[in-house]
């Protein structure tokens, strides 16, 4: 009754302010006990493809006896039997999380289902299973062991994690059943901090690899730049030489040039802003997990930063050439533009000042033309009054025409 009559007193609510205090809990971390099998998958989802990503997932659901809401969900826990399915859909990726107890019963219904999501028709960019096992009895000097079992001869990586509560290991390769496999050892670890550390694991190769789509783009753009600083270079160098004559054709080549160049930097903005954020990630969760160096092992910090590093820094170069071509060409094509302007204003006033020579010449030849103008009819009015003055002597006054005329 109080905490009613309290919530009757408070001001209305902010439109978002429910969905803001909720997105806390928004992805709530599954609790996992050991010992456990994660089947982890991650689809690629374009704007374009996103509907029908979850139109497909509705239906392995719906086959499965589970049917999924009509309206998109972005996170959706289901148990399936012994199964808990956890479905999260992200801005560019769509990923299943299945949790089975390692037992004949709770695998052959991971591998039921493991069919089923084999139907989904999205672009495929994370596969990871996660073993999850009781470490109290396994002793550092048994990982050989435990890793010949899942990695064969390939080489791994791995850590204590939570300041020693567990281990994991990994080889971060695909293997011939198409899934990386992580072995989780649980030391002294609750089964929500458990959940915690697997899901902190699976994250790290997820932006892993969405960090790295970035990494293609870089390396077909790194030709085009070449080729667009290239004739940059010549329009620069073309510019040096003062041919006036040639300047209306440099600035259209370097108009077209800073279009081509603003083209290619609005096509890949957003995969390397993209980039550089997924990384940001990958560097959080690796300090979430507060490894521990297990002796003659990789960390997932080193293996990370020796792999990864270097390809982000590969973008990131890109990004910075091609902005700083962009700038280059801007500022090339002011320099130009301020060129044929100065020429254009040179050409003016030379057209201002032949205007005024021709007009001083007009208005010359208008005041000889009035000159000759006011002769010419003096000359004839002087004419009209002789033709007087010969008429005043013919009545008979003593003048004299000729001389009054004169």
């Amino acid at each position: 009754m109080l905490a009613s009559t309290a919530a009757t007193m408070l001001p209305p609510n902010h439109a978002s302010r429910l969905d803001l205090a909720n997105e806390v809990h928004a992805r709530p971390t599954e609790g996992i006990s050991s010992p456990s099998t994660i089947l982890y998958l991650v689809l690629a989802s374009d704007p374009a493809r996103r509907r029908a990503d979850y139109e497909e997932a509705r239906d392995v659901f719906k086959r499965l006896g589970h049917p999924l809401p009509e309206a998109p969900v972005t996170h959706r826990v289901t148990k399936i039997g012994a199964l808990r399915v956890v479905l999260e859909r992200h801005s560019e990726f769509l990923r299943f999380n299945v949790i089975a107890p390692s037992d004949p019963a709770g695998l052959a219904e991971l591998e039921r289902l493991a069919a089923e999501l084999g139907r989904l028709t999205g672009q495929l960019l994370v596969a990871t299973k996660v073993h999850v096992l009781d470490g109290r009895d396994i002793a550092e000097k048994d990982l050989d062991r435990v890793a010949e079992t899942y990695f064969g001869d390939n080489t791994f990586v791995g850590a204590q994690l939570a300041d020693g509560a567990a281990r994991a290991i990994t080889d971060f390769k695909i293997d011939g059943d198409g899934f990386s496999h992580v072995v989780f050892l649980v030391d002294n670890m609750r089964p929500r901090q458990c959940g915690r550390m697997v899901q902190r694991l699976l994250e790290i190769d997820t932006y892993r690899m969405m960090a790295l789509l970035a990494l293609p783009v870089a390396r077909d753009l790194r030709p085009t730049i070449e080729a667009m600083d290239n004739e940059l270079t010549e329009i620069v160098s073309a510019i040096t030489k003062k041919d006036t004559r040639q300047e209306a054709d440099l600035l259209e080549r370097l108009t077209n040039l800073e279009a081509r160049v603003q083209h290619a930097h609005s096509a890949c903005h957003y995969r390397f802003s993209a980039s550089a954020a997924y990384h940001d990630l990958v560097t959080q969760r690796i300090s979430d997990l507060r490894e521990r160096r297990i002796e003659g092992l990789q960390t997932f910090f080193e293996f990370t930063a020796r792999r990864l590093s270097p390809a982000i820094n590969t973008c990131r170069t890109t990004s910075s050439n091609l902005k700083d071509l962009s700038l280059r060409v801007a500022q090339a094509t002011d320099l130009l533009a301020t060129r044929v302007e100065i020429v254009r204003e040179r050409q003016n006033r030379e057209l201002l000042a032949s205007m005024a020579r021709r007009a001083k010449l007009q208005l010359r030849l208008q005041r000889t033309v009035e000159g000759l103008s006011i002769v010419a009819v003096s000359y004839y009015v002087i004419g009209l009054l002789s033709y007087v003055f010969k008429g005043i002597k013919a009545a008979g006054l003593n003048i004299n025409p000729d001389l009054a005329t004169g």
